[in-house]
């Protein structure tokens, strides 16, 4: 029951910092410059254009986010763990936020469709798997330093990242899914919203 209460306590943080993080991305659009309107503009292009190989786009979007759960399981077993996920879930918040405001100031009603249908579904898995190593990786981070705090056992410290990477484990397959629904029922989203504008 503890594990569970404490598992949710977390969870209901990160999504807070992400909350955070986009309303603040969304209000920092009434205060930007017209360059940076033009780099997330940029962003929005390029993420609407169709890939000419679609297994290279399976792989580079699976071996991308692979890559950001791996760093972040990672920054478990340092003592930046906690504010460099803290920060990453900001930051990423933030920068969703800002792409959404955007759109929705871009094709207006046809923006919130694109959020619902393009972004929505995928961010989905991405969060996820992200969520999940996130919070495997904080507690990993707080049960290392408490260990050298009280000087504990190599043997207990082994047993808890064993037990942690099933959670790593976990997160690649959601990142497999993501790349798999990036790469078909993505693509035809996509494919939807610029027939559609």
């Amino acid at each position: 029951m503890k594990q569970n209460s404490a598992y949710k306590k977390y969870v209901v943080l990160m999504l807070s910092l992400l909350m955070i993080g986009i309303i603040a991305g969304a209000a920092s659009t009434l205060k930007m410059n017209s360059e940076n309107v033009q780099v997330f503009s940029s962003m929005i292009e390029s993420f609407m254009e169709l890939p000419s190989d679609v297994f290279q786009f399976f792989l580079k979007e699976s071996l991308i986010e692979g890559l950001v759960v791996l760093f972040l399981f990672g920054t478990g077993f340092s003592l930046l763990g906690i504010p460099v996920i803290l920060l990453f879930l900001l930051i990423k918040g933030f920068k969703t936020g800002v792409i959404c405001t955007l759109l929705i100031q871009s094709y207006q009603m046809k923006g919130i469709f694109a959020i619902a249908v393009s972004i929505l579904p995928a961010s989905c898995l991405k969060l996820i798997a992200e969520l999940m190593v996130a919070i495997a990786s904080m507690q990993l981070s707080i049960f290392i330093i408490q260990s050298i705090k009280d000087g504990s056992r190599k043997k207990g410290i082994l047993n808890y990242i064993n037990h942690k990477c099933t959670c790593l484990l976990t997160s690649f397959v959601f990142v497999g899914l993501y790349g798999a629904f990036q790469s078909t029922i993505g693509l035809w989203l996509i494919k939807a919203f610029q027939s559609y504008i």
